[in-house]
């Protein structure tokens, strides 16, 4: 890769739509003069100062290569540059190579032994795609691919020398800080993560990092090290016992109804009332086995629903009680499929016979499509703003305004321990106080 001899590049602004755009004049290295123009989506009103501060700033930063490639390289060089200025950014080389971006790692890539000397992203495909495939369910496997592929693996790509001898913290606590704000990277643009996903990111190069020093690869504990991002606290949103009186009244005959009203009742994860199948109902001892999930995977970017016998956690498998008025929805369900059956004869898919929920034709709900479905009846119906999620929060609300305590809450829901009941029900507590401090006042003597 050579590069010319550095002359003085010529350039002016231009006014296109009310947009500042840079224009510049340079000399290629068979000595034709060339231009290019970069847009800065600065408006021109009150903005001449900026435009002439970044068309300095890149006039003495372009630089021209000897090949056509290498010169298309650079200007994606420079709309980050750009996009840097505009946003108050530090500017850093070691973000933009010139060059392609490697590829993901090939087949007899991956067959390279765990080495101290292996590329960093070389390093974190092998683990996902070796190791960490064989201890996390593949729904969760299926996320944490695509977030490897879409977000990590793209950024350190652009650090083209960067082994696990050479890794240091500062690298990838500036990946979180990049997450933040956004950023321009070989001419795309990767928009800025909430809290939460910076999170998951932090968990999977976190953990990678642990099996590297496990494993000798790395001389210290990068991963303790690390500035864990902050997570904001999601706050719930639920329905009073009014509001879900008129959610069940509105979606009767509607495809969504008994999923909607096993969940409110029992607080279901979306996955154990679409995986809910007939041989798990025993009507003579009245009750309900919760032992398996409906899930999507997704295999060679193929997507597909499957019947899952692995639960999250031991807590998440329950046995819950068949009362009487779950026992007459569920014989409805029945009642329900069985009319259908008559209705679409041969055009009905008999495979999903022993499913509780289907839609009229007897065919699975999509997870991920039903719960658009479900945000979009909400929509339509101009009912309150909850997530299908938020139905199990309703539920867990009710029981405690019922005053269960939240131990009975957390075998209820399956929760595998307290904690993570209390605290995501901290606000019910809170409620509970405020009920008792109003109370409080009013027994209270008041004396001047």
């Amino acid at each position: 890769m050579e590069i010319i001899r550095k002359e003085k590049i010529a350039g002016h602004l231009r006014i296109k739509d009310g947009i500042y755009y840079l224009v510049l004049q340079y000399k290629s290295h068979e000595g034709k003069y060339k231009q290019t123009s970069f847009c800065t989506k600065l408006k021109e009103k009150g903005n001449k100062k900026k435009a002439l501060e970044i068309l300095d700033e890149v006039k003495n930063r372009f630089t021209v290569w000897t090949t056509d490639e290498e010169n298309k390289e650079e200007k994606k060089k420079m709309k980050y540059l750009i996009w840097c200025m505009i946003a108050n950014k530090p500017f850093d080389d070691n973000l933009f190579i010139i060059g392609k971006p490697r590829k993901l790692p090939t087949k007899e890539e991956q067959k390279i032994e765990f080495s101290e000397d292996m590329l960093f992203t070389e390093f974190l495909y092998k683990w996902m795609t070796e190791i960490e495939i064989h201890n996390i369910r593949i729904t969760t496997y299926d996320k944490y691919i695509n977030k490897l592929n879409h977000r990590i693996l793209p950024y350190f790509q652009s650090y083209p020398t960067l082994t696990l001898k050479n890794l240091k913290s500062k690298y990838i606590q500036e990946f979180y800080e990049y997450q933040k704000s956004g950023y321009m990277l070989n001419d795309r643009m990767y928009k800025s993560l909430k809290p939460v996903s910076i999170h998951h990111l932090h968990s999977i190069i976190h953990k990678s990092l642990k099996y590297a020093y496990a494993m000798d690869l790395i001389e210290s504990d990068i991963a303790s090290k690390l500035m864990k991002p902050t997570k904001t606290k999601y706050e719930h949103t639920t329905y009073t016992k009014d509001e879900l009186e008129i959610l069940l009244d509105a979606v009767k005959g509607t495809s969504i109804e008994y999923a909607v009203k096993l969940t409110a009742y029992y607080g279901f994860r979306r996955s154990e009332v679409l995986g809910l199948t007939w041989d798990c109902v025993d009507w003579k001892k009245n009750t309900i086995d919760i032992k398996q999930t409906l899930i999507e995977e997704y295999v060679n970017g193929k997507g597909n629903i499957k019947l899952e016998n692995k639960l999250k956690t031991q807590s998440t498998k329950r046995v819950m009680p068949l009362t009487e008025h779950m026992r007459n929805l569920l014989l409805e369900i029945q009642c329900y499929q069985e009319t259908n059956k008559k209705k679409y004869k041969h055009c009905y898919n008999h495979e999903n016979d022993n499913f509780v929920i289907t839609d009229e034709k007897g065919n699975l709900f999509v997870p991920s499509n039903f719960t658009h479905t479900f945000t979009n009846f909400i929509k339509n119906n101009n009912l309150k703003k909850i997530r299908f999620h938020d139905l199990r929060h309703t539920c867990a609300s009710l029981l405690y305004e019922a005053n269960v305590p939240l131990k009975e809450i957390q075998v209820w829901l399956g929760h595998a321990n307290l904690n993570i009941t209390a605290n995501i029900y901290t606000h019910l507590k809170e409620n509970k106080i405020s009920e008792s401090a109003a109370k409080l006042d009013v027994i209270y003597p008041h004396k001047s």
